[in-house]
């Protein structure tokens, strides 16, 4: 859940959150539909895990939350994914007068 949150914009949050929250509700609703037609529990049980299983792939499709991975340092994957991100958005790199993206900690700021 909190994936979808972070995955739109603020204005949108909640409305998808609503959406989200009427497909598992609908998904429940048919749920006895489905035990009535599969009538085998054997059946019933692969194709209630058929879906969870298509949801593994999530791992490779939708990175961690760059948020996440900022606020748990893991500079790395996050530099990676603004990359990524930079890359897709055809952002010059070399315009980076902050040099935000190259790790240099010349820029930041030290508490004594």
């Amino acid at each position: 859940m909190v994936h979808r949150i972070e995955l739109c914009l603020p204005e949108w949050r909640f409305s998808m959150t609503m959406v989200a929250s009427f497909t598992a509700l609908g998904g429940q609703l048919l749920m006895p539909g489905v035990a009535y037609l599969c009538r085998d529990w054997q059946v019933l049980q692969a194709v209630i895990i058929c879906p969870l299983l298509l949801m593994l792939s999530y791992i490779w499709i939708f990175p961690e939350s760059l948020r996440w991975l900022l606020a748990t340092q893991q500079y790395c994957k996050s530099k990676w994914i603004m990359g990524h991100i930079a890359k897709k958005n055809k952002v010059n790199m070399e315009l980076d007068v902050d040099n935000i993206l190259t790790g240099n900690k010349s820029n930041t700021l030290l508490i004594q």
